[in-house]
């Protein structure tokens, strides 16, 4: 993973420990996925840095661009391994050790296919994501316009540790669509059990 910054970075000590960067760019080694964003800032809560939990109060993203590439090394089968580890025990490891009370993503655009001629473009892409512990309820809402419409979605999990050990978990999501594929449906609401299963696709139970 690479990691540049192309602009200035400006740090404050109090009353909390922040960073904001301009021009900051990240991409993976084999670049599938890139992301640039003109700014992006960060606070810390500063008494976090010497407890065992680091607490980052915000992290915010300004007019940000993701793309995501499809792999040259896709359609090649991968050698065989005796031991597989699983991807979710380092994220949990990670949040035990860390809460996100805001991420932010503000007129974001997402690009995805593996050339100019098939690729998905998603517009004006509005995110909040709010993880303050494994345990306790995660909120979210994302935002963005592609082919025309505009999908707005919000809702609530009951908790991420549960998703990430493949167990089930609560989720009500409330979506809206403009302009509605049929006036019927320019909204709609949901809640139930959601459960991850072991390929990476996902089952809810209403």
């Amino acid at each position: 993973m690479t990691i540049r910054l192309d602009g200035p970075v400006r740090l404050s000590l109090l009353p909390k420990l922040a960073v904001v960067a301009d021009d900051i760019s990240l991409s993976t080694g084999t670049g599938d996925i890139a992301i640039s964003a003109p700014r992006f800032s960060t606070s810390v809560t500063l008494s976090s840095l010497w407890s065992k939990k680091l607490e980052i109060q915000s992290v915010a993203l300004a007019d940000p661009t993701i793309a995501l590439k499809a792999s040259a090394n896709a359609a090649s089968p991968s050698e065989p391994k005796d031991v597989q580890a699983d991807p979710f025990a380092a994220i949990v490891d990670t949040l035990e050790r860390l809460a996100i009370n805001q991420l932010t993503i503000t007129n974001g655009t997402f690009t995805s296919g593996a050339s100019a001629g098939n690729a998905a473009r998603v517009t004006a892409i509005d995110a909040d994501l709010r993880v303050p512990d494994l345990d306790r309820e995660v909120s979210f809402s994302l935002a963005g316009t592609s082919g025309g419409r505009r999908v707005e979605m919000s809702g609530s999990l009951s908790g991420l540790r549960p998703i990430l050990k493949r167990q089930p978990a609560q989720i009500a999501v409330e979506a809206r669509l403009d302009p509605a594929p049929v006036p019927k449906f320019s909204s709609l609401q949901a809640s139930g059990e959601i459960q991850l299963n072991g390929n990476g696709s996902y089952q809810i139970r209403g």
